[in-house]
């Protein structure tokens, strides 16, 4: 195979992976800063979340040039439509579109059309503003997104070769995968230290089993790792500080642990290196 065609089938998997993960973190994000109030403290405490989410998905200097101060107002534009962010939705999927089509023959049709349409449908939101993100709208927008990621990967999986681009492919995908759940965990290391808990207590609460008031964070970080209903599966317990850890981070069976998402990544590579071996004999 061709480094080309191998670099941008990576890259296909990457930013896909990557467009879902945007969504539904900015989504949980977004909907558990509304039930934080209107004192001044909830309003420190709201701009710290939004704060954390773009040091962790985006360019901090880039979008305080751009943008200014982080809110629910300006940061899920930028990560869903400012074209100017590399990690925005929207130019995620213009990405992996482009790769795409520069190697259309590598692909079935109907992942084509599924990729094509989508960044149609979002090129033509391109010059939204927060109206579009409004309340009610924004769960079903970021759903979308997810969906979309959810439809690509499922005609992937029913209609490529496993051969060595599909391999390229997942590993793109789990890598970015692998990286996400470590940065989900970062974000609520960085909002108990911006909260200003001593550092035995960041610790405690992230190894041990938590205050109760903090159950409901831990809570949006599952769901923003699709993890939520697994967890309770697993552990059927309140959300524990230890427990979502260990789940996210050494799980062998939940598909977005790093772990799991590792061991993918290492079978991808594995399995590349064997045919390139083939090819050489």
């Amino acid at each position: 195979m061709l480094s080309r065609i191998a670099e941008s089938l990576y890259w296909i998997g990457r930013y896909v992976e990557r467009a879902e993960d945007t969504a539904r973190i900015t989504d949980v994000t977004f909907h558990h800063t509304l039930g934080m109030g209107v004192t001044p403290d909830a309003e420190r405490r709201r701009r710290r979340h939004w704060e954390a989410l773009v040091a962790i998905v985006g360019d901090e200097a880039g979008f305080v040039i751009d943008w200014g101060e982080a809110s629910e107002d300006t940061v899920p534009l930028y990560l869903t439509f400012d074209a100017r962010n590399p990690n925005a939705i929207i130019s995620c999927v213009a990405k992996a579109r482009e790769q795409a089509r520069t190697m259309r023959h590598q692909l079935a049709s109907e992942m084509w059309e599924v990729l094509n349409r989508f960044h149609l449908e979002l090129q033509a939101m391109s010059g939204a503003t927060m109206a579009t993100l409004a309340e009610e709208n924004a769960h079903d927008f970021y759903r979308k997104v997810a969906e979309f990621s959810h439809l690509f990967q499922g005609v992937t999986d029913s209609t490529m070769l496993r051969e060595e681009g599909w391999h390229f492919l997942q590993a793109g995908k789990f890598l970015e995968r692998a990286e996400k759940t470590a940065r989900a965990l970062d974000v609520r290391h960085r909002l108990l230290a911006a909260d200003g808990a001593p550092d035995g207590q960041i610790e405690t609460a992230l190894v041990g089993e938590g205050a109760p008031g903090e159950w409901h964070q831990w809570q949006a970080v599952l769901r923003s790792l699709s993890a939520f209903e697994a967890y309770h599966k697993m552990y059927r317990s309140a959300a524990r500080p230890r427990d979502v850890v260990e789940m996210l981070t050494l799980s062998p069976i939940f598909p977005r642990s790093i772990r799991f998402s590792v061991e993918q990544v290492d079978a991808a590579l594995a399995a590349i290196a064997e045919v390139r071996s083939g090819d050489h004999d």
